[in-house]
């Protein structure tokens, strides 16, 4: 088993290792890649220099794990399979992404483990927040998918999650301001805390 560091750009700079099985026995319990990660998506002369490194270590197959980059970079090598016949073997793409956004899939490898963190990062918030009476916005990653906002406002009983696919408004942002301020006068009057 050859382990690629960088993606595709690893195949086509040569930059990989062999792997033995406790090489990567660590893994499962971690976040992240320690392959690292790259959106870059072959074209042109990569396809040579990716076919030649595919002939060169007498590769018989590709497991890509990864986002939506790397769907894309393997259907580009199979749409090359007639100009390339280094491309003619089994391709298999783990859907992996903190977005969430592969087509076919429900859940990516990497998400649950954001949304966990995003959980736990609020709940820090929270406790803070409680104390003093005050108001937080919270930003998370997904690039253009709306999930990790969506789920991270759900599971931390968020009032409000802005969401790509849904867009934003001044009118929005303006209602929502008032919001907070209605909410600690309530509290103030009541003596909820």
């Amino acid at each position: 088993m050859l382990g690629v560091q960088d993606s595709f750009m690893g195949l086509i700079n040569r930059n990989m290792r062999e792997f033995e099985w406790m090489d990567v026995d660590h893994w499962a319990s971690m976040g992240g890649s320690e392959l690292g990660t790259n959106r870059h998506v072959p074209v042109g002369k990569d396809f040579y220099a990716i076919a030649r490194t595919i002939e060169e270590q007498k590769i018989d197959g590709i497991l890509m794990i990864g986002g939506w980059a790397g769907y894309e970079a393997l259907l580009h090598l199979m749409k090359e399979r007639d100009n390339f016949p280094a491309f003619n073997i089994p391709m298999i793409a783990l859907p992996s992404t903190i977005n969430n956004n592969l087509p076919g899939t429900e859940l990516c490898v990497g998400a649950d483990t954001a949304l966990n963190n995003i959980v736990d990062a609020v709940n820090k918030i929270k406790q803070s927040a409680v104390a003093a009476r005050r108001v937080f916005v919270v930003e998370v990653m997904g690039r253009q998918c709306g999930y990790l906002a969506l789920m991270g406002m759900l599971a931390t009983g968020a009032e409000r999650a802005y969401l790509h696919e849904e867009g934003i408004t001044l009118e929005d942002l303006r209602n929502d301001v008032h919001m907070p301020e209605y909410r600690l006068r309530t509290w103030q009057k009541t003596g909820a805390s």
